[in-house]
């Protein structure tokens, strides 16, 4: 339940600071917002750059209400690509503006502003996460300082999942957010959580918290932080593996647990039933196989193993399940790797790639290429562990047109950037598949591991253990 709106109105002192929660979003974002919660307080500025309300913002100030210009001001973007907001002139003052005083999702105007004189000047980084800049109103002048947030949601995530371990369902009640806490009693939680997982179930073991991604930030919504682990839930003695959503919301400037999402059991795939999936040479010099190890993959015991016995050879580990997704219903994609200290090269580590149709609303169902995410882009790949990559986070290239003309292999693109490219694109429809690769330049004798499969489309959770034959 959300909290109830309070008035700006007498609720701080002139000069409040208004600190941003924000991460790093792509520029071509229209709203940038700057919230301080544990204040009621934030500017909203628009900056799209073909937004016809470029340069106009509105900025909420305890003790003052809601301010916001009769015209948009002027928006300069310098070589860096930082943005200056220069606004100057006449505005209205709404001094009984209410707004949600946790989360800063609302605000809600009174209808009663009056005409008031204003004068605006504020950076903004070209990361859109941090600004700083003055608000004068006749004589008394803000100060907007909205410096760069520390991100530390980690912390209270794996106390949670600790927690949850330990049967401790008192102390992960005391990690959940206030609204939570408002409408759910500590014995209400601890039922729900049994119901969750089962009857005479428990959390035996997760993944530990090492990828939080940062999302809803910069903007005056929710600021949450999630990650997808990897469970192993015990029930009458039988150990599940799982995949969950785990949920953080940043409630009164203090991280809180928002939700863990009902775990889904993972989908074994093994040569005693693939459900799908399938090893593919596209060179004779490759080969792939489901094997035990290496070390301790996260699912299971085995993993889905990649050779390469001379340079330039390919080998696919894939499914056609997914033809005809659309990629904005993808909301999470997980895997892991594993490439041994002996396997020669250094960067290479299995791919994630889409049989891709960049228009799945047109006619043309033709070959267009694959969309490829190669782990390297984006992070370090280090030999001899397991490494967990969040591809939604990192860097695609197109091996076709016209994938290739917005992001090729040489400017690979951000997922944002990839949809707003191409707005209905989708894996293919005819024969499309959906796989894993190592190779195509590759060194000789190259080797590589894949394991842990998760991929979250609309509601829909899937996750996929690869082990060898029982």
């Amino acid at each position: 339940a959300r909290a109830a709106a309070r008035s700006l109105r007498g609720s701080g002192s002139h000069g409040a600071p208004l600190v941003a929660t924000a991460n790093a979003q792509a520029p071509q974002n229209t709203r940038v917002g700057f919230l301080d919660p544990s204040r009621a307080t934030y500017l909203i500025v628009e900056l799209g750059a073909t937004d016809p309300h470029r340069g106009e913002f509105t900025a909420l100030i305890p003790g003052l209400g809601a301010l916001w210009p009769d015209a948009p001001g002027t928006v300069v973007t310098h070589p860096d690509g930082s943005f200056t907001l220069s606004s100057a002139g006449p505005g209205r003052l709404d001094s009984e503006a209410v707004m949600d005083p946790i989360f800063g999702r609302t605000f809600r105007l009174s209808g009663a502003a009056a005409p008031t004189s204003f004068t605006l000047n504020v950076e903004v980084t070209a990361d859109m996460v941090a600004a700083n800049g003055t608000l004068s109103l006749g004589t008394a002048t803000y100060t907007l300082d909205a410096p760069r947030p520390p991100h530390d949601a980690e912390v209270v995530a794996a106390a949670a999942l600790a927690a949850f371990q330990q049967h401790d369902t008192s102390g992960v009640y005391q990690l959940l957010n206030r609204n939570f806490q408002a409408a759910t009693t500590s014995v209400e939680f601890a039922a729900l959580v049994g119901e969750a997982f089962g009857p005479a179930s428990s959390l035996t073991s997760a993944t530990p918290i090492s990828q939080l991604r940062y999302l809803g930030e910069p903007g005056p919504g929710y600021h949450t932080a999630e990650q997808w682990v990897r469970l192993t839930v015990t029930s009458g003695g039988v150990p599940a593996l799982q995949a969950a959503r785990l949920s953080l919301v940043l409630d009164g400037g203090a991280w809180k647990l928002l939700s863990l999402d009902p775990p889904t059991v993972a989908t074994v795939v093994s040569p005693a039933n693939m459900h799908g999936w399938g090893m593919g040479q596209e060179t004779a010099t490759a080969s792939g196989s489901l094997v035990n190890g290496p070390a301790t993959p996260p699912f299971g015991t085995g993993s889905a193993k990649f050779q390469l016995a001379t340079t330039g050879g390919g080998e696919l580990l894939g499914t056609q399940a997914f033809a005809g997704t659309r990629l904005d219903a993808v909301q999470a994609l997980n895997y892991s790797t594993y490439v041994p200290s002996s396997s020669p090269g250094t960067v290479q580590a299995p791919s994630l790639q889409f049989d891709m149709d960049y228009n799945l609303g047109d006619a043309n169902t033709a070959w267009q290429g694959r969309l490829v995410f190669e782990p390297y882009f984006t992070q370090t790949v280090t030999k001899g562990t397991w490494q967990t990559w969040d591809p939604l986070a990192g860097k695609w290239w197109a091996t076709g047109s016209p994938g290739n003309t917005k992001c090729p292999q040489s400017a690979p693109c951000t997922w944002a950037k990839v949809l707003q490219e191409f707005p209905n694109a989708g894996i293919r429809v005819s024969v499309g598949g959906l796989a894993f690769k190592a190779g195509s330049g590759w060194p000789a004798n190259f080797e590589g591991y894949v394991d842990g499969f998760v991929i979250v489309t609309g509601d829909v959770v899937q996750a996929f253990d690869f082990e060898p034959a029982p």
